[in-house]
C-alpha cells in the first residue's frame, strides 16, 4: 500500500472529523506515539485511520493486494491473515514484523520459507491466547 495515499487518507479522516491541527497532533501521538505522519510506518497509519473511523470519519481504506504463495505456504499465509485479522493487526505488516522479529529478512510475506510462517502462525497464535482474541 502506498504510504503517501495512507498519509492523505489520515489527514481527510482528521479532517471529517472537524480536528484542528493541534488535535489532529494530540490523537496522532495517543494512537500511534509520534506527531507527524511522516514518522509514521504502514501499520501506524492504518491504525490512525481505524482511530478515525470510530469516530466517524467516512474514509475506507484501500484493500491490500492479494498475496500470492507456493502451494506448500498458501495455507500457512492465509493463516496468519486470519490470525492478525482477529487480533486487529494489519496483514501483512504486522507478520511481516513477526517474521523480522524471528530473524527472517524477506520483503514480501510469500518469500518467507515454510518452517518460518510456521513458527509466526505459533507465535499468534499464543498471542491470541494471551489476548483473548477471536
Amino acid at each position: 500500500m502506498d504510504r503517501k495515499k495512507l498519509i492523505a487518507l489520515a489527514h481527510m479522516a482528521a479532517a471529517q472529523v472537524g480536528a484542528d491541527e493541534e488535535t489532529r497532533r494530540l490523537v496522532q501521538r495517543q494512537v500511534t506515539g509520534v506527531e507527524s505522519c511522516r514518522e509514521m510506518d504502514e501499520a501506524a497509519l492504518v491504525r490512525l485511520i481505524r482511530h478515525w473511523q470510530r469516530a466517524g470519519a467516512a474514509v475506507r481504506l484501500p484493500y491490500l493486494k492479494a498475496v500470492r504463495a507456493a502451494d506448500d505456504r498458501s495455507p500457512l499465509i492465509r493463516k496468519l491473515a486470519a490470525q492478525c485479522h482477529g487480533l486487529g493487526r494489519p496483514f501483512p505488516a504486522y507478520a511481516l514484523g513477526v517474521l523480522r522479529q524471528m530473524g527472517c529478512t524477506v520483503e514480501r510475506i510469500e518469500w518467507a520459507p515454510a518452517p518460518m510462517l510456521r513458527k509466526a502462525v505459533a507465535a499468534l497464535g499464543y498471542q491470541q491466547r494471551r489476548e483473548g482474541a477471536r
